[in-house]
């Protein structure tokens, strides 16, 4: 689910990703790729405060990918909360250092 998601917002059908979501909510018991899916699925609708407040509770889990970590600091950024996404960008850059710089 998580991979048709995210094709299908890669090629612009979020109502496929939709569909998709209502799928994966069933079966990511967890909540592990839940709420990130539905963080970008708002970002693709420029739905931003929604989309991190889903960012945020992916991020809660605490099985939050480092793409949910990113995914908060591009929010932030369209949200114009400028000095708080520097901040959050300097957290991951200590929590994942060297491993992840797509960021």
């Amino acid at each position: 689910m998580d991979l048709y998601i995210r094709i299908a917002l890669a090629k612009g059908n979020v109502a496929d990703a939709e569909a998709a979501l209502e799928e994966m909510e069933r079966y990511d018991i967890e909540k592990k790729f839940f709420h990130h899916r539905k963080s970008r699925i708002l970002a693709e609708k420029k739905r931003w405060t929604a989309a991190l407040i889903e960012a945020d509770a992916a991020l809660h889990t605490g099985k939050g990918p480092f793409e949910a970590h990113a995914q908060r600091v591009d929010l932030l950024i369209e949200l114009q909360r400028f000095t708080e996404a520097a901040k959050e960008l300097d957290k991951l850059k200590e929590e994942f250092g060297g491993l992840r710089k797509e960021v």
